[in-house]
């Protein structure tokens, strides 16, 4: 059995709200696609007048009922909003809270229309943008799309989100479909302004490389065995800024003591690993503030950086983006819109961080790994307590008491929320001889792609905003 478009769903976070708390854990509530204010609420007056920025968090969940992986999964956002506010997202973290999120800065991806025409082979496109600090991420996905019909006749009834069918040459507002199938022409969705997705035969869409732009052991000091902070030099590709997404920023190494060591380098220039100091200048290349390692580099080694340089470039809301390979089509800027791309290798609930403190007893997870069923698995830090050689109780740190268990049956506590199991244990993974009081501990993570988005209404908004966003998604 292959993955299905129905075992894909959207599910809010725990907590929906405007405070640092927002966020969370996932939860239950579905993300009804179509539904009106159902992620984000309804602007208000007072919203438009002032200006108000609003984030939430919900959950791409692969639910396949065999626990299928589903693979290859991409997000994206497919269009603009065609009211005044505009929309970002961003990759989270399981439990991540609104405070959290905005703590660590995180690299939020935007959609924007086609600038300049494409006829096939360039090796960048150009982008209007609506946020100005979304960024594309080097050796990231760009998702390029005309599946749009513009200065379309709509019925005065049709409103943005509706689902819509065109009769007679006029786009009518239908019941949904399916709730996460493509919108096949004569069918499509209402985006707003005339506008409408529709896939027809000529519509095109491809998902192209973003350049790598990979910059390795460039040396930027020799070591003396004395100085703690060798001057530094500039960095030489910096023309386009560095890149500062999270996993892909720079990082120094030095040989102190004999052993390599290494120092990264923040989104805001910052310094951080073996060192006590250091500060560089994101968009120049250029140190502030040199790194201060905590014992001197060793005499006659070289200090090197591995970096990227931005994939991307800023002329007011015109981004160019940088692409490792060609495009492949044909697009007009009357109806092409390219976004950034959030992406997942493989979306599959996982077990790790086993930790088994016992004398005599053992579990062998490699070897009879729990079974994880998608539609039960919660993100959780689990506690296997044992009360007799063969009994134990089990604990979430998130769950809390889900009950008891024996090493002599499988052990498949009951996720009250989702009927099913959070996991099953294999009794043949037991072996040796527990005694009370002895523990196994481990990691539950659902196969769930935790997923932020932020809303922008600009100060004196019109009431034409109307919030209406469409996260599209693939899997192989």
């Amino acid at each position: 059995m292959s993955i299905q478009i129905d075992d894909m769903v959207f599910r809010k976070a725990r907590y929906q709200t405007d405070t640092g708390l927002n966020g969370g854990a996932k939860g239950r509530e579905l993300v009804v696609p179509g539904a009106r204010h159902n992620l984000f609420p309804r602007v208000t007056r007072a919203e438009r007048e002032a200006g108000v920025i609003r984030h939430r968090k919900q959950f791409f969940v692969n639910e396949n009922p065999e626990s299928e992986t589903a693979w290859g999964v991409v997000l994206f956002l497919e269009h603009p909003s065609m009211g005044e506010d505009s929309f970002a997202i961003a990759l989270g973290t399981q439990q991540e809270t609104q405070q959290q999120l905005l703590g660590r800065g995180p690299a939020w991806m935007g959609v924007g229309r086609l600038a300049a025409p494409l006829t096939g082979g360039e090796t960048a496109v150009h982008l209007v943008m609506e946020e100005a600090d979304t960024v594309f991420e080097n050796g990231g996905l760009l998702h390029l799309s005309n599946r749009f019909q513009v200065q379309q006749p709509v019925h005065d009834a049709v409103r943005p989100g509706d689902t819509v069918l065109l009769e007679q040459g006029l786009w009518r507002s239908v019941d949904p479909l399916h709730a996460g199938g493509e919108v096949q022409h004569p069918y499509g969705l209402y985006l707003g302004a005339e506008t409408v997705l529709t896939v027809t035969p000529g519509s095109r869409e491809e998902w192209l490389r973003i350049a790598h732009r990979l910059h390795q052991d460039e040396v930027l000091a020799q070591g003396d065995g004395v100085s703690h902070a060798p001057a530094l030099a500039t960095l030489v590709h910096t023309a386009d800024g560095l890149c500062t997404v999270e996993g892909k920023t720079p990082v120094l190494t030095a040989v102190c003591g004999g052993q390599s060591r290494s120092v990264t380098v923040n989104a805001a220039g910052q310094c951080s690993g073996y060192c006590t100091a250091g500060l560089l200048q994101v968009e120049t290349g250029v140190w502030t503030v040199p790194v201060s390692w905590i014992t001197p580099p060793d005499a006659g080694t070289a200090v090197t950086v591995t970096y990227r340089e931005r994939a991307y470039r800023k002329a007011g809301n015109v981004v160019t983006v940088l692409l490792e390979e060609q495009v492949g089509g044909t697009y007009g800027t009357a109806n092409t819109v390219g976004a950034g791309c959030l992406e997942v290798e493989a979306l599959r609930a996982l077990a790790d961080g086993w930790l088994v403190s016992s004398s005599g007893g053992a579990y062998d997870h490699a070897g009879h790994p729990p079974a994880l069923p998608h539609d039960g698995v919660e993100e959780d830090r689990w506690t296997l307590t044992f009360t007799s050689s063969t009994s134990f109780l089990c604990t979430g740190l998130q769950e809390g008491d889900v009950g008891a268990g024996s090493v002599a049956s499988p052990f498949s506590p009951i996720n009250p929320n989702a009927g099913a199991p959070y996991f099953v244990l294999d009794p043949a993974g037991f072996s040796g001889l527990f005694a009370a009081g002895d523990t196994i501990t481990f990691s539950t993570h659902p196969a769930a792609v935790p997923i932020w988005m932020r809303q922008t209404v600009p100060a004196g908004a019109s009431e034409a905003s109307h919030n209406l966003t469409v996260l599209g998604w693939y899997c192989e």
